[in-house]
């Protein structure tokens, strides 16, 4: 029985130690995050959907959108620090054959599996039929 006291002694006293070590680390001054103010990409770019790919870049997918520039079918933009964010060339220049003739493609979202990324949408079907 006095040795059952002595290991919960010894146990609540590692305890005691643990706890002031495990506090300051998180108090531990270090870099502050990059400050943003919203939206951090200054154009529409609805039902968004963010990747972290294997080269480091965070990319981030949009739903179709006309500008004065051009017509982005899928909108793609990256960024390093999901702060500062460059727009890219449309992610989908070319329509898929059954849906050539819509402009309505939206909640894009991607993934990499096996070296390659694989972008998903939703979109209506030319014959207006039901959406894909």
């Amino acid at each position: 029985m006095v040795g059952l006291a002595a290991l919960g002694a010894s146990i609540g006293f590692v305890a005691l130690v643990a706890v002031p070590d495990w506090r300051a680390g998180l108090t531990a001054a270090g870099p502050l995050p990059p400050s943003y103010a919203n939206p951090v990409i200054g154009t529409d770019f609805a039902d968004p959907s963010v990747l972290r790919a294997a080269d480091g870049w965070y990319y981030a997918y949009s739903t179709e959108q006309l500008t004065v520039e051009r017509m982005a079918n899928i909108q793609v933009a990256r960024s390093r620090d999901l702060v500062e964010w460059q727009l890219l060339a449309d992610a989908l220049p070319t329509k898929p054959a059954w849906a050539a003739t819509t402009r309505d493609f939206w909640a894009p979202g991607a993934i990499e599996a096996n070296g390659q990324t694989y972008l998903y949408f939703g979109a209506l079907h030319d014959t207006r039929a039901g959406m894909c």
